[in-house]
């Protein structure tokens, strides 16, 4: 059972958080300075609180974090495909880095200014295995919709490849290993995308109010 976690401050030293509340779990680290609301548990965790002088400076905020992905600023991206993954690191980011002093050397700090990756989609299903041979079958299949090579379409000078936006699918059979990991004439399959895009493709409008409140409870930069 799972009641906090242990971090580790600057200079080594291990602090533990106990939650008295609830836990949130695989939640994206950009979002954790939002989720905690215990004002004690965000001096510790921003590096605010020393331990023997009490509050102490620190110019660490919350800040939009580095984007592991492009999007063509003339396409829809609810519309059809118009990101891809930078071929190098954002410049912002690794300054950034450089100049980031031993107050912002925090638990949120480092959160808020990792560099985001791409949304990974996640469905879990039950499958009625009836007339199934699961000894045919592989424990895990990688699907690409257009191929390693990808096809010929090029997004901000980055060609398509086997990472490009909606091309991998990664589906796990686990009950090919292990039967009873599902009731028996079912299998539960894991399918997931390659976190290799941006969030706003999977929206919709019906949904996009609640998931803009909803995202830092429910997904990992993560969907």
């Amino acid at each position: 059972r799972v009641v906090g976690l242990t971090a580790r401050r600057a200079g080594g030293k291990m602090v533990k958080v106990k939650a008295t509340e609830g836990v949130i779990c695989n939640a994206p680290m950009w979002s954790l300075r939002k989720l905690i609301k215990n004002e004690k548990a965000l001096d510790i965790l921003s590096g605010r609180v020393d331990d023997n002088a009490g509050k102490v400076e620190s110019g660490s905020g919350s800040s939009v974090a580095a984007q592991s992905w492009m999007t063509d600023p003339e396409v829809d991206p609810k519309t059809g495909r118009g990101s891809v993954i930078r071929p190098a690191r954002q410049e912002q980011q690794q300054s950034s880095e450089e100049t980031m002093t031993t107050a912002d050397d925090s638990l949120l700090a480092k959160c808020d200014n990792a560099e985001m990756t791409g949304s990974f989609l996640h469905l879990h299903v039950a499958l009625d295995a009836t007339d199934l041979d699961l000894d045919s079958l592989e424990p895990h299949y990688t699907v690409m919709d257009r191929g390693l090579e990808g096809d010929d379409r090029i997004i901000n000078g980055v060609p398509d490849g086997p990472c490009g936006e909606l091309n991998m699918i990664a589906v796990s059979n686990p009950c090919v290993l292990d039967r009873t990991l599902a009731p028996e004439g079912y299998v539960i399959v894991h399918a997931y995308g390659a976190g290799n895009e941006p969030y706003d493709i999977w929206k919709s409008e019906s949904n996009e109010e609640e998931t803009t409140t909803s995202t830092a409870a429910g997904l990992d930069g993560e969907e």
